[in-house]
């Protein structure tokens, strides 16, 4: 019976070991975006035996201060290399390692030198990684559309930074014509991040012409160089957008846009520069406007 009882609580044991152990792997939450491990929880309790050990001067008081140390230190590694932020990973052990070096904490020395070792091999390992994915265009392209998740804005930016990187390593490599289209890719995901973020819809924008004319034309027409900028950063975004997404209006619609931004701001900067001319003679500024017939770059005074 007493063999019987020790082998359960040796089970027992084992259980709970295991279940710290795969506490400690990261698990991704698709709704904070965070990782799920047991971190946060050795954080917590570290914050809070701390105080009681220092009040109390126990022995151990320098071990749990390094303890949590380290802890804290894992939990923005490990997000770090999650992200991709392999240079802020980088820099974080670096500057630790720096810190424990002058109080010569052999001890944390030799922890932080192991994670430098990691980290060096993570930044060979990635670099590896997309020089996979720039080979071909098919392959970056399935791997691209996993993160673009257009409600999702952790996914968005994820799917920026792939790009970024790739971008990167191609123009470490001297690749010019897979810069090319990697560059493409950066200003589709931009215009995403754009509609995310603004209270455009570039999907309305890009199949309704009167809808598009109905935001385009007051801000081009404006008086305020800041306005017609903006105009100008619409049609940019709704031209990358549409160059992947099929529209009813084209990249060349929104190209003759661009033609039309263009106009207004060379005649916004003429008016300005005869600014003193004219308030001598008292005579009013001629402000162009669109062509409400004929927009391609046309207009009537």
């Amino acid at each position: 019976m007493r063999i019987r009882r020790n082998i359960i609580v040796f089970f027992v044991f084992l259980s709970i070991s295991f279940s710290c152990l795969i506490g400690q792997e990261s698990f991704y939450d698709p709704h904070t975006k965070n990782l799920l491990d047991s971190l946060d929880k050795r954080i917590a309790a570290l914050q809070i035996e701390i105080p009681r050990l220092a009040e109390t001067r126990a022995t151990n008081y320098f071990f749990a201060k390094r303890d949590l140390d380290f802890t804290i230190f894992l939990k923005h590694y490990k997000q770090y290399v999650f992200d991709e932020e392999l240079d802020k990973a980088q820099d974080l052990v670096e500057s630790r390692l720096q810190s424990v070096q002058k109080r010569g904490d052999k001890v944390a020395q030799n922890f932080y030198k192991e994670y430098k070792s990691k980290i060096n091999n993570e930044i060979s390992n990635q670099q590896r990684r997309y020089q996979v994915l720039f080979e071909k265009e098919k392959t970056f392209n399935k791997e691209f559309y996993r993160f673009v998740n257009r409600g999702d804005e952790y996914s968005l930016k994820r799917a920026q930074r792939m790009t970024d990187l790739t971008l990167k390593y191609a123009l470490e490599k001297n690749l010019t014509s897979v810069y090319g289209y990697l560059h493409h890719y950066k200003n589709y995901i931009q215009s995403i991040l754009f509609d995310f973020y603004s209270d455009y819809d570039l999907a309305k924008l890009t199949n309704n012409e009167a809808a598009f004319q109905k935001i385009f034309k007051p801000l081009v027409e404006s008086d305020s160089l800041e306005m017609i900028e903006k105009a100008g950063k619409l049609v940019e975004h709704c031209h990358n957008y549409v160059s992947y997404i099929p529209s009813d209006l084209d990249s060349l619609y929104f190209a003759r846009q661009n033609n039309v931004v263009a106009s207004f701001v060379s005649d916004y900067h003429a008016r300005k520069g005869s600014l003193g001319m004219f308030s001598k003679t008292g005579e009013s500024f001629i402000i162009a406007k669109l062509d409400t017939l004929v927009q391609e770059g046309i207009f009537k005074w």
